[in-house]
């Protein structure tokens, strides 16, 4: 409950920036599907844009999940290198967990270009992940 509230106190600070709404979709290796996200990000400072997304993950016929993920990310020229932190639902018996990772980007006009690494805090087949993806920026 804490980090939702901590969560509920940042949220405001994005009806002061001028949001960059984005689509993504990745493709996961290690015997999983496919994530898809929808997101926003925003310039809090010149090293600094703060974003965050929902993804729906489907990492096999039977496992899926769907959550939020908090994702800063540090850009150099049109490079960036971001952590990721989410909190996830998902399918069976697994209910809630926590999906954390890192990636690295390349965002060219519209289209951003990406590779990077997740995992879920609950075991369970493939819930670790790299992969790679694609973004377009609206």
């Amino acid at each position: 409950m804490k980090k939702f509230l901590c969560f509920l106190a940042l949220f405001p600070s994005i009806s002061f920036a001028e949001p960059n709404l984005y689509f993504g979709a990745d493709y996961l290796t290690n015997d999983s599907k496919y994530a898809l996200q929808y997101g926003f990000y925003f310039k809090a400072s010149p090293e600094l844009d703060f974003g965050y997304e929902w993804e729906y993950a489907q990492y096999s016929n039977d496992m899926h999940s769907l959550g939020i993920n908090i994702k800063p990310s540090f850009p150099h020229g049109d490079f960036y290198i971001a952590p990721i932190g989410g909190f996830h639902y998902f399918s069976g018996n697994v209910n809630a967990a926590f999906v954390y990772g890192a990636e690295v980007g390349y965002r060219y006009n519209a289209i951003t270009l990406r590779a990077g690494y997740k995992e879920a805090s609950e075991d369970f087949k493939n819930s670790d992940n790299v992969y790679v993806g694609a973004g377009i920026n609206f």
